[in-house]
């Protein structure tokens, strides 16, 4: 039986983040998942990013990430003390979270 593609949405995603968050998700094995929407501060490196990647959606906010219909897990990689707030707002949204 084929494993379901996880929709994954990722909070802290900028430039500077990109070859570390993708070398982690790379690691997981017999994973199926696609990014279908990312999540960081800066516009202009965010966008980029989601180009690079073909990520659909972008946005500066994460709330508009956490209530999105095409995001069934939440992965939070924004800086630490960003962690419980972004987090209780997917679990609120009623997203898997991985942080």
């Amino acid at each position: 039986m084929d494993k379901p593609t996880i929709r994954l949405g990722v909070i802290g995603m900028g430039r500077t983040n990109m070859a570390s968050t993708m070398a982690l998700l790379t690691r997981v094995p017999d994973l199926r998942y696609r990014i279908t929407a990312i999540c960081a501060r800066r516009a202009e490196p965010l966008r980029e990013c989601a180009e690079v990647l073909g990520v659909p959606f972008w946005t500066t906010d994460y709330r508009e990430l956490v209530t999105r219909g095409d995001v069934d897990v939440v992965a939070v990689f924004s800086p630490d003390h960003l962690h419980a707030e972004h987090c209780a707002a997917a679990l609120e949204a009623g997203k898997h979270v991985v942080c």
